[in-house]
């Protein structure tokens, strides 16, 4: 018996293997391949799908257009048939019938709709104050970008200092004291125990502010000043004290207050009070007024201002304007409603 050719068997078992070993990545070949293909097939699926959509979309728009459309045409098409009729009448002689009086119109029993717009949209503590937290810095003087600290005590800016994300605690004395300067507060907060005459005191820009516990609120200076989106409520109340949320006296101009929610109690949410130089121009619009005597007040003296548009709740009924607002001849007014009843004032 010859013995075995190993070579032989070695290359045939080779031979077995890569055949083997070659069906088998034909195999897992054709199956990826199949797996592409259903893939590609299902995106091509839901692009074709949605192209279908946005076309049925576009279409439908279309039909309600060319609808609006053809009930335009029909509407005008009745009214020239009305008139020739009319003509026809005149040339025969007919007079004109008596025309049919409008209704007038029904007063409004509840809220505007610019009433229900903005109460849902009204500054509040969650809405207002810093976005960030804030560590203590010391109190005097600052400027440039002054951002997440939190003052004790009168802090006193250059012109041109924007507070972002800050909390002043009050000690008595003024929160912001920026008498003859211009700056920005931003996102802050402001509280003080101990009462003072105003958080904020200079030509500033207020916006999205958290104030309570002066006496005052904002104390405003010079033109072009900005107060929005505050949330000003809970002063700081004396037997002694004359409580007013913004109060615009000396020399103002330009100056614009709108969408904020003050309720400060004790004399007005906004008074405007000519004691010294000229006040014009100020605008005060869209903003929720309510928990004083007198919530708008604006003294004579006052030129080219407007009050529009003004949720106000009324304060003593035996005031001026049943206790909604005391406004100089010169002051434009329209628009002003009724917090709790919606109805104009």
């Amino acid at each position: 018996m010859n013995p075995p050719d190993f070579q032989a068997v070695l290359a045939a078992a080779f031979t077995t293997a890569l055949n083997e070993a070659l069906a088998a990545d034909a195999a897992a070949d054709a199956a990826e391949i199949e797996r592409i293909k259903a893939e590609c097939a299902a995106k091509i699926a839901a692009a074709l799908a949605a192209d279908a959509e946005q076309d049925a979309a576009a279409f439908a728009a279309k039909d309600e257009e060319i609808k609006i459309l053809n009930d335009g045409v029909d509407e005008r098409d009745a009214e020239i048939l009305r008139l020739k009729a009319r003509i026809a009448e005149l040339e025969a002689g007919q007079p004109a019938p008596n025309p049919v009086p409008e209704p007038e119109p029904e007063e409004p029993t509840e809220p505007g709709a610019f009433w229900r717009g903005l109460a849902t949209v009204w500054p509040t503590a969650a809405t207002t104050g810093p976005r960030i937290p804030v560590v203590a810095a010391p109190s005097g003087n600052v400027s440039g970008l002054v951002k997440g600290k939190r003052f004790t005590g009168t802090v006193k800016p250059a012109n041109g200092t924007v507070f972002e994300d800050c909390e002043f605690v009050g000690n008595g004395g003024w929160g912001i004291d920026g008498d003859g300067r211009t700056f920005t507060v931003d996102h802050c907060k402001f509280l003080s125990t101990r009462g003072g005459p105003a958080a904020i005191l200079g030509n500033a820009t207020v916006i999205s502010c958290d104030i309570s516990g002066w006496e005052d609120a904002i104390k405003t200076q010079g033109s072009g000043w900005v107060i929005r989106g505050n949330y000003i409520h809970g002063p700081h109340i004396t037997s002694t004290s004359h409580n007013d949320g913004i109060q615009v006296q000396w020399s103002n101009s330009n100056g614009l207050i709108e969408q904020n929610y003050i309720s400060w109690r004790d004399t007005s949410e906004v008074f405007l009070q000519t004691l010294s130089g000229k006040i014009d121009s100020i605008t005060i619009r869209h903003n929720w007024l309510g928990g004083s005597d007198l919530p708008l007040r604006i003294e004579g003296g006052c030129t080219n201002c407007t009050a529009t548009e003004n949720v106000i709740k009324q304060g003593n009924p035996t005031y001026p304007n049943h206790g909604y607002y005391d406004l100089n001849p010169q002051v434009r007014a329209s628009g002003n409603i009724d917090a709790v009843t919606g109805k104009p004032i």
